[in-house]
């Protein structure tokens, strides 16, 4: 039979006890932790728009019925969920009017570059978007390395911004 003095008995106790309050410490962590990632990842990517394209979607915004602050994917809730800032604190590689924007599809692996502009600047032949398309809608306020679900007519679809030029 093993002897143990009684402090080093109150010594290991103690040290039983501290592992087991760290291990519970730990699981309790582990469990917020995933918790918190959880609420992060179901947010949405923010949108920051610059003082001067913000006004001027806004106002092109309000005139389509049916794109409401309430309807999710559309410009106007996008808008409405912006992040407004003065030009000269838009972050670089951010998605703008008149960006040239470099995209990769996620599932076909297919890149695309276009540039975003106003509706009656839009032209599919030389590659010009509109800023009301479900396309220019999605990555409008978005920057460099920012990854996107939107709802296209072929239904969602997941794209990186693989580059932005302004």
């Amino acid at each position: 039979m093993l002897f143990i003095s009684n402090p080093l008995r109150n010594s290991l106790n103690s040290l039983a006890e501290a592992a087991r309050l760290t291990a519970a410490y730990l699981s309790n962590y582990k469990l917020k932790m995933q918790s918190i990632n959880k609420i992060m990842a179901s947010q949405k990517t923010p949108v920051i728009l610059s003082e001067d394209d913000f006004r001027m979607l806004k106002q092109f915004a309000e005139q389509f019925p049916g794109h409401g602050k309430e309807n999710e994917m559309t410009l106007s809730y996008e808008l409405n969920r912006a992040t407004v800032v003065e030009e000269d604190e838009l972050p670089e590689g951010c998605v703008r009017l008149n960006s040239q924007v470099k995209v990769r599809e996620l599932s076909s692996n297919k890149d695309m570059e276009f540039s975003i502009v106003m509706p009656a600047m839009a032209n599919i032949s030389d590659k010009k978007i509109s800023v009301l398309t479900p396309m220019g809608a999605a990555l409008i306020g978005l920057c460099k390395g920012e990854k996107v679900q939107w709802k296209m007519p072929a239904g969602i679809k997941h794209f990186e911004i693989l580059e932005v030029s302004n």
